[in-house]
């Protein structure tokens, strides 16, 4: 079980059984030769997914958003299984802008093989390819929407700043209408 901590640039492999830190993977700022590509300060990192890749030598790849400055999709190189250290480092290997921030979260969404990014200003999730290109958007219920997930019926949970949870069963799939441009 893997959960990302916003600030410090920080993943964290967590005990599912206890919930406490078994390793922590530092993430570098670094990417095309800036060492501050993602800026300090408050409004960092927002959620953390994985996409499994039976080639990856690490076993996929985790991915996050970056809020603001700059409001990006992050492909990152975690030593998942190259590193049995506690402490280890993990690298910007891309990085897509998105923008209008703030981007809120990241979730792979399997059956559309696309990315569903959030953003809790825009009351809108962006579906993105893998080489970080928006397909399109799809206006989300709620307020605040920090979180997105697909459950196994169709249906989704979105998570809200403001409180609570949302359960959303929209007729048919719309993250896949808007990735196919319809």
């Amino acid at each position: 079980m893997y959960v990302v901590r916003e600030g410090n640039e920080t993943i964290f492999e967590l005990d599912p059984a206890t919930l406490k830190p078994k390793r922590r993977f530092l993430i570098d700022r670094t990417y095309e030769g800036n060492a501050n590509y993602l800026r300090r300060g408050g409004d960092g990192v927002e959620g953390l997914t994985f996409v499994p890749n039976s080639d990856d030598p690490e076993g996929g790849t985790f991915y996050v958003v970056n809020q603001y400055d700059p409001p990006v999709l992050v492909e990152l190189a975690v030593p998942l299984r190259s590193s049995k250290e506690r402490i280890a480092r993990a690298e910007i290997r891309a990085a897509w802008p998105l923008g209008p921030p703030p981007l809120s979260d990241v979730v792979w969404d399997a059956p559309t093989k696309s990315f569903l990014v959030p953003s809790a200003l825009w009351h809108s999730a962006l579906v993105v390819t893998r080489g970080g290109i928006k397909k399109g958007s799809v206006r989300l219920p709620g307020f605040m929407q920090e979180g997105i997930a697909r459950l196994p019926d169709g249906s989704f949970v979105i998570a809200q700043d403001s409180g609570g949870l949302i359960k959303w069963k929209p007729e048919g799939d719309p993250f896949a209408a808007a990735g196919s441009g319809k």
